[in-house]
């Protein structure tokens, strides 16, 4: 009878080693990846008042109509990307307990995060589940030091580098001699991040802000700002907002006749503003490391082209942050190929390390990642309003940050 048992036990094991040792590498024992399909989290506010940058018009638009498109196309070395998204409105909370849903329970190999305030918080699990991770943010925060986070990156240069650009604009290219610099930001970590890069760059060229205003995310009413700028007597403001409220602040800055010449970096540097805002978006400077919609370059004419046959309703354009979307994909999908069949983690991370002047053609900068430098570039570009054609116009190439 024991004989028996010890046969059976050994014909047990025998084909649990067949099974495993047959079953290709590939295939189930990576999270999120099978034989034919690999899941990516998008945990990105689809309402409330950043849907507009980030929801279903914008970055994650631009993120799901991309892995369409490379899924019609046959995919990433043979398996098709399934985009799986949870709306966190913008709150902590709502994308801690979409991580946990995503990679618990829906079982994502990767993720897309929204801001600095929700990757800083979520930076920990990240780490303790090894999840590739690229973030909507473009704090540096939340990549340094590399050795401690390393499985994070963002796809662009910095908000830091924005900042100091538009800086390096007003005392090196306007040539303006002791320049009286407001700054207007939102009471949140992004906010945080933009005023201290404002703060460091001033110091450098042996300068102070004369005024600091804080307002919140959405806000609609701008008065109280704008007066007091005016009291502050700044020559020039630093727009450090999100398009809503950029929108409120430059169209009542003529309201109130400021007279301060504004300067914005990233949300505050979209075609979106310019229209809504009209004539006192006239002269407005701003910085970005994405080019627009209306961009004339082929990359930019097939990401039209895909959009309006996913989407033929209106709105027909979209946002800068609807680019932002398809190129964090496009970062992505690259490296996913490049790490080949078998997919993990480890040489996810190692593959978009690999990554040196990747090109966009022209939707962006080059991108270079290293092992110690998880920020895809330090190069921008300066914009300026065109109020009748609704837009932000290049002038400047693009532009790397000076040290």
């Amino acid at each position: 009878m024991r004989k028996h048992s010890l046969l059976i036990t050994a014909a047990i094991v025998f084909s649990l080693l067949v099974l495993f040792m047959s079953a290709p590498s590939y295939g189930g024992e990576v999270r999120g990846v099978t034989d034919k399909a690999i899941t990516i989290g998008i945990i990105m506010p689809m309402t409330g008042p950043i849907a507009p940058l980030e929801g279903a018009l914008a970055l994650t638009g631009g993120a799901r109509n991309f892995f369409r498109y490379i899924n019609e196309k046959g995919g990433i070395n043979g398996r098709k990307i399934d985009p799986i998204i949870h709306d966190c409105r913008f709150a902590i909370p709502g994308a801690v307990a979409g991580f946990k849903k995503l990679i618990y329970r829906d079982n994502a190999f990767a993720i897309f995060l929204p801001g600095t305030g929700q990757t800083l918080a979520l930076t920990p699990q990240i780490l303790k589940e090894k999840v590739p991770t690229i973030t909507a943010s473009l704090s540096e925060t939340v990549i340094t030091p590399v050795e401690k986070k390393r499985y994070i990156f963002i796809p662009c240069a910095s908000y830091q580098d924005q900042i100091t650009i538009l800086i390096d604009y007003i005392v090196k290219d306007l040539k303006a001699k002791d320049p009286r610099i407001a700054f207007v930001t939102l009471e949140i970590e992004y906010g945080k991040v933009g005023l201290a890069a404002a703060k460091e760059r001033l110091k450098h060229h042996g300068l102070n802000l004369v005024d600091v205003e804080i307002m919140p995310v959405g806000a609609v009413d701008a008065s109280t700002t704008i007066l007091n700028i005016k009291r502050a007597k700044a020559d020039y403001v630093i727009v450090h907002l999100d398009i809503t409220t950029s929108i409120a602040f430059i169209r009542e800055t003529k309201k109130y006749k400021m007279g301060a010449r504004m300067l914005g970096d990233y949300y505050s540097c979209d075609e979106d503003i310019v229209k809504a805002a009209g004539s006192a978006a006239k002269d407005y400077i701003g910085s970005h490391t994405f080019n627009s919609w209306y961009d004339d370059t082929p990359a930019m004419a097939e990401l039209r082209n895909v959009t309006l046959k996913y989407e033929p309703g209106d709105p027909k354009m979209r946002n800068r942050y609807y680019i932002q979307g398809w190129v964090m994909s496009m970062i992505f999908a690259e490296a996913m190929k490049r790490a080949g069949k078998d997919l993990t983690p480890e040489n996810m991370v190692e593959a978009m390390e690999s990554l040196r002047d990747f090109d966009t053609n022209g939707l962006s900068a080059p991108i270079t990642y290293t092992p110690t430098n998880h920020k895809a570039g330090e190069y921008c570009r300066l914009f300026k309003a065109d109020v009748e054609k609704g837009r932000m116009v290049p002038i400047s190439g693009w532009v790397k940050v000076a040290k």
